[in-house]
């Protein structure tokens, strides 16, 4: 078993640490559980600090979100969504009109390679770094992908295609994609064409231990100036693509302290339960050398 940690740190940087293997030979989730906790001691890290877990291929250690099915309804909404040019078209149009609003009501600016067309990509292997790619496209297009599935279940050719509409719509309504798309409202994409105050409240509910009643109504309060701080034509935010770039820029701006609680929900976002790509990496360089081995023997 190798375990890999994610944190941000002081410069807003998402990090993600190595910290060993472990021989296992009982892979129950007690046995996992004792394996982990007794690594983290080793290295004086308290499990209490940990925000999210995410296993590569321990079904056992699966929680309420399954990030593997997570990428399967997407996968299945972006086959359905881009299924023909109709759909296309649609979901462009509709992309195009949210974008007139934004500009017209002053919440976007024009510039050089800002508000680019998003096109519905596709997972085409088992990469993270792929995914997360995915992910971020779904997350900026969601409102027009919902638009697409709503149309399509009222005039769907078919009424297998009207009913598959209807299904998806249910399954990204669902508590998991609100927790995982509620990322998506802090996303400082097309000067944060996607901000949704109260989706984010929703997102920090999620998080009792950090964010009680009282830090809840604080959040509240601070994401109603940071808003409007963010769209203030700052230059500093307003070319930001990704959400550790606003992480950084918050850093650098010194604006941490005064949106301390929206930092947090920034940070607590960047460590979301996945598989990481360090651990992709241990484990193809651990295949490498096994190889390597035998081609010795």
């Amino acid at each position: 078993m190798a375990l890999v940690l994610r944190y941000v740190d002081k410069n807003g940087e998402v990090v993600e640490r190595f910290i060993g293997l472990v021989h296992v030979s009982d892979t129950s989730a007690c046995s996992l559980k004792k394996e982990i906790y007794s690594l983290l001691s080793d290295h004086s890290l308290s499990p209490s600090k940990i925000r999210g877990q995410g296993y590569d291929g321990a079904s056992n250690m699966k929680g309420e979100i399954n990030v593997e099915d997570f990428f399967d309804h997407v996968t299945n909404v972006l086959n359905v969504v881009g299924g023909s040019f109709k759909c296309r078209d649609l979901l462009r149009h509709h992309q195009a009109e949210n974008l007139k609003q934004l500009l017209e009501s002053g919440d976007a600016h024009t510039g050089q390679g800002l508000h680019q067309e998003c096109g519905l990509q596709r997972p085409g292997d088992t990469r993270w770094g792929s995914h997360f790619k995915i992910l971020d496209n779904f997350l900026v297009i969601f409102s027009s992908i919902v638009h697409v599935l709503e149309v399509i279940e009222i005039e769907g050719s078919t009424s297998s295609d009207r009913n598959q509409a209807e299904y998806l719509l249910t399954k990204i309504e669902s508590c998991q994609f609100f927790l995982l798309l509620g990322i998506g409202r802090l996303n400082p994409v097309n000067s944060f064409s996607n901000f949704d105050k109260g989706r984010i409240m929703t997102l920090a509910k999620y998080y009792p231990s950090e964010f009680d009643d009282g830090k809840l109504r604080d959040l509240s309060y601070q994401l109603d100036t940071f808003i409007i701080h963010m769209r203030g034509g700052n230059s500093k935010f307003s070319n930001l693509q990704r959400i550790r770039d606003l992480a950084k820029a918050l850093v650098e701006a010194n604006l941490v302290e005064t949106n301390s609680l929206v930092y947090l929900l920034v940070k607590l976002t960047l460590i979301l339960p996945v598989a990481t790509e360090t651990v992709e990496r241990a484990f193809s360089s651990m295949k490498h050398n096994m190889k390597t081995r035998r081609g010795q023997l």
